[in-house]
């Protein structure tokens, strides 16, 4: 985003000089926050996508759609939380665990002997 300087003459003869702010473009007025996308990735450590959702949508975060005209109202889905994580590839909830050291049911019944 940048400026614009106009300079501008009056049919008296006055010219003034005018600068301007560039609106955004459409892709970035749809854009979601890299804050967003950030505390996203933080939650992912400890909360599911429709948690994640819902604690956005609590804290009055809105998805970068919101700028199109007649979704002012938009909110944060578990679907949106998912197409952002992939979109920015952030580290999936599994991978995260599995980073952890935790098991599958099945791979846990394994390691401990035990059927599952």
């Amino acid at each position: 985003m940048g400026t614009t300087k106009l300079h501008v003459r009056f049919k008296g003869g006055k010219i003034q000089a005018v600068t301007t702010v560039n609106p955004k473009s459409s892709a970035q007025q749809i854009k979601t926050k890299p804050s967003i996308v950030e505390l996203i990735d933080k939650l992912l450590d400890d909360y599911i996508y429709p948690e994640i959702a819902e604690i956005l949508n609590q804290q009055g975060h809105r998805p970068g759609g919101t700028a199109r005209r007649g979704c002012d109202n938009a909110r944060f889905t578990p679907l949106k939380v998912a197409y952002l994580i992939h979109e920015h590839k952030l580290g999936s909830r599994y991978d995260r665990l599995r980073q952890r050291g935790m098991l599958t049911r099945q791979e846990a019944a394994v390691h401990l002997n035990i059927s599952g």
